[in-house]
């Protein structure tokens, strides 16, 4: 019988979007267990009953009888769980402190008030409808499990189902010719790329490479300028997801400086299995990448000069290899399918 995987997100069309990524993973994670993909918009299939998945990318909740899984990927709140006044993470759950914190805290973007409201209804729409249903919930990480639990979410309905998958990579024999040090992703606040300019002059015979694209470009031009770090920190604009790979594989080290706690951070395991070592936050699941993998090391990235001095010591010393994510990730999700069939 057809399995439906949805996936609620509005569809943003960035490209280091969250919702991209997990659908490319889990796409190639369920291929590889002979298991025939489709992805569709607020639409569901009746096909025959062969082995198949269908996304349903929707912009709101469906019915829940439509779905076997729901797989929740980021956070049920449109305010990336961080408080900006205080570079802290937000602790409590989605109730009626959301839309003063959104303000008072800067835990949300600077929109207007209706907006906010809006955002903070929806939230609660979706964890409510998250709470009332009997569907599979799958998460990547622990740390995404406990915070669905503190939402009220039946602990019996959440499966970890990682999401690791790097197909058609892996790592360079010649570290040597390695002495990338590597920003991807969004240019956002929450993605912590406004510690880059002066971690960048502590290294200027080395310098950062940062690729992406986002409301923080302009500002973070003027915070180069400010803190002479024209020559150190270079901006290489977006990336193409199909060339990340080949940056990859140039890179020695991958900077993963986020304020926000990562519901997981699959650019971890993209850099990893590419033999890079990744410095990333002690927030939200990067600490479960570290426990298993020593190729990722925990940073402290307000410190700027120690985490200078261990981009030092990692660039001329290749990491150690990486677990294998993707059996981890495959042995999960084919334990899931097994278990629904």
């Amino acid at each position: 019988m057809p399995k439906t995987v949805l996936m609620v997100q509005p569809q943003r069309g960035e490209k280091f979007a969250g919702i991209e990524r997990a659908i490319q993973n889990i796409s190639a994670i369920l291929t590889t267990l002979g298991i025939r993909v489709q992805h569709d918009v607020r639409t569901t299939s009746s096909s025959p009953s062969e082995r198949r998945t269908t996304y349903v990318i929707a912009h709101e909740p469906l019915a829940s009888d439509d779905i076997d899984m729901f797989y929740c990927h980021t956070f049920l709140c449109a305010g990336s769980k961080l408080f900006r006044d205080t570079n802290t993470v937000c602790t409590h759950v989605i109730n009626s402190r959301c839309p003063l914190d959104w303000y008072f805290h800067r835990c949300g973007c600077c929109k207007s008030p209706l907006e906010a409201r809006r955002l903070w209804v929806r939230a609660a729409n979706i964890k409510s409808w998250l709470a009332q249903g009997t569907f599979d919930i799958g998460v990547a990480s622990h740390w995404m499990a406990q915070y669905l639990k503190n939402e009220g979410i039946d602990p019996r309905r959440l499966i970890l189902l990682p999401l690791a998958w790097s197909e058609g990579c892996g790592a360079d024999a010649n570290w040597e010719a390695r002495r990338q040090v590597t920003y991807i992703g969004r240019l956002s606040y929450q993605k912590g790329v406004q510690l880059l300019p002066i971690l960048s002059t502590l290294i200027p015979d080395i310098g950062i490479d940062v690729f992406g694209e986002g409301y923080m470009s302009e500002p973070l031009r003027h915070q180069i300028t400010s803190a002479g770090a024209t020559a150190s920190l270079r901006l290489r604009g977006s990336l193409p997801f199909s060339f990340v790979t080949n940056e990859l594989l140039r890179t020695a080290v991958l900077l993963a400086p986020s304020l926000c706690p990562e519901p997981y951070g699959l650019s971890v395991s993209e850099a990893r299995h590419a033999g890079a070592w990744v410095l990333a936050t002690e927030r939200g699941a990067m600490p479960e990448w570290a426990a298993i993998d020593p190729g990722v090391q925990l940073v402290d990235y307000s410190r700027p000069q120690l985490a200078a001095q261990v981009i030092r010591s990692c660039i001329h010393t290749p990491p150690p290899p990486p677990p294998d994510y993707g059996s981890r990730s495959l042995a999960a999700w084919q334990a899931w399918w097994d278990r629904c069939a």
